[in-house]
């Protein structure tokens, strides 16, 4: 599939599939970009002014305002750069009605990041210059400190925003010598001092393409041997990004050599992925969980209120993956549970580890809850068990985290009492509702004699759906049931051989009779003779007299051609199961034979003929 992402018109881009082109809509042509005497330059200069009289009054700020800065560039957000961009134009799209599209690239010597979104007002100019003051009230923005930004000065000295409402430049060099006029320290800080510029002084061929269609755009003059690094950040950004941002719909990433485009759409429910190499589905749930008191002392969320929205994506077309949680992206933190677990939440400075406490757990237990509301929907009238292949997998070494365990254990508390388990007619039932095959049936790869009782209609329908019988499936359903006696042993009782077998012509009658011994005779041939060893087969054989046997060799036979078989004491099986070709052969296999009426009489099973 060809697909490409192009801003060489000043368009917003265009995906080419086969030919087929989708032209995004371009975006207000007609607007300037205000220079230095706009409101924004001027709120600038004062808020600049503001932090000189105050270094001037309280000088160590200025050292303790540099180490903030030296310790997110070089510390925790060291390598994060494009993913800091990326979400604050992701929150700059949130309040925009047209926007939907982000712009990331990478050349001659700049790093560019360009959005479509809402241009950058007062509050957005604080939230760059200072720590921990980030402004964004709308639970569904990401950057919520204020602090992603600040990763760029470990690759820039002089980092430049250009906006349509205003645009401002920081420089290191530059911030120095204002602040050494009245005071000398080692570290200056950068980001405090913002100067405003005129955008058409400052632009390249690059910023001047983007300037024609986009809304806001940094730019970044590297250092020397920070290429690279920016580079790897590029080409593994996850894609899945967009998810959690259904307001952002292109997304691409151009590194000189390779272009990554990404494009998030909708249908029939599903979000769809594109990536331009494969179309991931997915389905999106969510909710807002109000935190209690004790999380709020956790981890307090500033002005946002009591309410912290938790997504939960699960990947249609793999299920049976383990996944992780995220904070908006990727964190080492395993989950367990199929797909993404995203949240706001408490991580460590790089935004790779959950970290303990009443904030997380009670979100991860809210989650939990989520999760167990919205598992059925994953199910499909093809596939009524797919849903159990997204449930915590069984613990394997080095991969359970505390946070996954306490999903875990908070999940499948969270399913008692839930209906999760198809039946014969993909219903889904509660766990103790339906009956489940003998385990040696499904153990192993041998699956003709379950798929066979599938297949017969007249099966009865609450037994467990042959689409749950799955080893990894099975194992979700054991772990739904209570511990049995002693220990943690959990799993769900299994019914004998005889009894599965029986089941299938359990009630029947007349014709359904015939229909359902021959299906349970056909099943019970296809399990191997080890498995039937030392077990009952059960009463599934219809005899000759209406009554049912079992497929005993020494007790019933199959009849010599041409002899009626009604005289005796010789049990036979009925005649139209012995006039089966396919029965005939189930039945030898299980070891019935035929007998002649000489060696019946000859063993004392026929009375002598009488005399004329």
């Amino acid at each position: 599939m060809k697909q490409e992402y192009d801003f060489s018109e000043a368009e917003r881009g265009r995906f080419f599939r086969e030919g087929a082109k989708v032209s995004l809509p371009t975006s207000d042509r007609e607007s300037g970009w205000v220079g230095p005497s706009g409101p924004i330059g001027k709120f600038v200069v004062r808020e600049a002014r503001k932090s000189l009289n105050a270094y001037r009054e309280q000088p160590e700020l200025i050292a303790e305002h540099a180490r903030s800065e030296l310790d997110t560039a070089h510390g925790g957000c060291a390598h994060l750069q494009i993913a800091e961009l990326v979400q604050n134009s992701a929150d700059a799209l949130l309040g925009s009605q047209k926007g939907r599209s982000i712009l990331i690239r990478l050349g001659n010597g700049f790093l560019y990041c360009a959005d479509d979104g809402k241009a950058i007002d007062e509050d957005g100019v604080k939230g760059l210059m200072f720590d921990r003051m980030g402004t964004k009230r709308n639970t569904r923005a990401i950057g919520r400190f204020g602090r992603g930004f600040k990763s760029v000065l470990r690759v820039t000295d002089a980092p430049e925003f250009y906006s349509r409402s205003g645009s401002f430049r920081f420089d290191r060099k530059r911030a120095k010598e204002r602040i050494a006029e009245f005071e000398s320290v080692g570290h200056y800080p950068v980001l405090r001092l913002p100067e405003p510029v005129e955008p058409n002084d400052k632009a390249d061929e690059d910023l001047r393409e983007m300037m024609r269609w986009a809304t806001n755009v940094v730019r970044l003059p590297l250092k020397p041997g920070t290429h690279d690094d920016l580079v790897q950040q590029m080409r593994d950004f996850p894609p899945e990004f967009l998810l959690f941002v259904d307001h952002v719909r292109y997304l691409t990433l151009e590194d000189g050599e390779i272009s990554r485009a990404f494009m998030l759409h909708q249908k029939y429910g599903e979000l769809l992925v594109d990536t331009g190499q494969e179309v991931t589905r997915w389905r999106l749930f969510d909710i807002k969980h109000r935190l209690t008191e004790e999380a709020r002392d956790d981890w307090h969320l500033h002005d946002e209120g009591d309410k912290v929205p938790l997504w939960w994506a699960a990947p249609l077309d793999r299920l049976d993956r383990p996944g992780r949680f995220w904070a908006f992206l990727p964190t080492e933190t395993n989950s367990l549970v199929a797909g993404v677990l995203n949240a706001p939440w408490k991580t460590n400075d790089d935004r790779q580890s959950l970290l303990p406490g009443p904030y997380n757990e009670e979100l991860i237990e809210a989650a939990a809850a989520m999760i167990a509301e919205r598992l059925p929907q994953l199910a499909t009238d093809s596939d009524p068990a797919r849903h159990l292949d997204a449930l915590p997998r069984r613990r394997r070494g080095g991969d359970d985290s505390r946070q996954a365990g306490l999903l875990r254990t908070s999940l499948f508390s969270s399913l008692e009492g839930r209906e999760v388990v198809p039946d014969q007619d993909g219903r889904l039932r509660l766990i103790d509702e339906v009956s489940y095959p003998p385990v040696e049936l499904t153990e192993g790869t041998d699956t003709e004699p379950l798929e066979l009782w599938a297949a017969f209609p007249g099966r009865p329908r609450d037994w467990v759906h042959h689409k749950a019988l799955t080893r990894d499936r099975l194992a979700a359903i054991n772990r739904l049931f209570p511990p049995r006696w002693t220990g943690d042993e959990r799993r769900a009782p299994r019914a004998r051989l005889a009894e599965w077998l029986e089941a299938l012509v359990e009630g029947k009658k007349d014709d359904d009779a015939i229909q359902a011994s021959k299906a349970a005779i056909r099943t019970a041939a296809a399990i191997s003779a080890q498995k039937r060893r030392n077990e009952r087969l059960g009463r599934i054989v219809l005899r000759h007299d209406g009554s049912w046997g079992m497929p005993d060799p020494e007790a019933l036979f199959l009849p010599q051609p041409d002899w009626d078989g009604t005289h005796g004491k010789v049990t036979y099986v009925h005649p139209e199961l012995a006039g089966d070709s396919e029965t005939v052969w189930a039945l030898k296999a299980l070891g019935l034979k035929v007998t002649s009426p000489e060696r019946a009489f000859r063993l004392g099973w026929l009375s002598p003929p009488s005399k004329p």
